[in-house]
């Protein structure tokens, strides 16, 4: 699919982020279209035989219809997005993760990525599951990646009093830490500590916009209404 056109920018950026100013969220809409048009951004191209999805307004009903139906689960929403079905295991995982990305900036399949043998620690390899509700694994994944044990809550009672001595330069000069770009909500801050890489999400204007949409919410709504904002 071709990248999208400046009015197709506008509405997108009106629909996903509240704002029709495109030209504020260059990170987010490069990282778009790396997933939506890959021959043009000159990354890899997903080895699908026909594209999936054929037009930016496709791709805007596909996050419409989540954003409609938090609870829908994995199974439901792809038999939704493609009703004539016959979809391959590899082109259900992108449509999925590419819809998920761009509309809420998580990765909900990133452990069908890994033979079932795989052994991993990362908390955050993860996969929505077929007869699993959206919200309801967002707000299950969320959660176990904030678990702590009674170490890391001393830990990070620590780091919150150190907060401001913490510095980016530091953890790279001092210690030897490699900070890394993520495009992914469910990594941001986790540590690899075989490799010393700390990832960080660093989408900013993406989070500044969805903090202005939810400005004048409650701060107790639950995931599936804050799916559907």
């Amino acid at each position: 699919m071709k990248p999208p056109t400046e009015k197709e920018l506008c509405i997108a950026a009106e629909s996903l982020l509240g704002d029709i100013s495109y030209g504020n969220f260059s990170a987010y809409f490069a990282r778009y279209c790396e997933i939506f048009s890959p021959s043009y951004s000159h990354d890899a191209i997903t080895d699908i035989d026909q594209p999936l999805v054929g037009s930016h307004s496709e791709v805007l009903r596909l996050v419409q219809k989540l954003k409609d139906d938090p609870s829908l689960t994995r199974d439901e929403f792809t038999k939704l997005a493609t009703p004539k079905g016959d979809l391959t295991a590899a082109e259900e995982t992108w449509l999925v993760k590419a819809v998920t990305s761009v509309a809420f900036m998580i990765n909900c399949a990133s452990k069908d990525s890994y033979s079932s043998g795989f052994q991993y620690e990362d908390a955050t390899r993860v996969t929505w599951e077929r007869d699993q509700g959206f919200a309801c694994f967002v707000e299950q994944t969320f959660r176990a990646n904030v678990a702590t044990t009674p170490e890391q809550e001393a830990r990070n009672r620590v780091a919150i009093s150190d907060r401001k001595s913490l510095k980016a330069w530091k953890l790279a000069k001092r210690n030897k830490i490699t900070i890394r770009r993520t495009d992914d909500l469910f990594e941001h801050l986790r540590y690899d500590r075989r490799d010393r890489v700390l990832h960080v999400f660093h989408h900013t204007t993406w989070l500044q916009a969805q903090l202005k949409r939810s400005k004048k919410v409650d701060f107790e709504i639950g995931f599936k209404e804050s799916i559907s904002m």
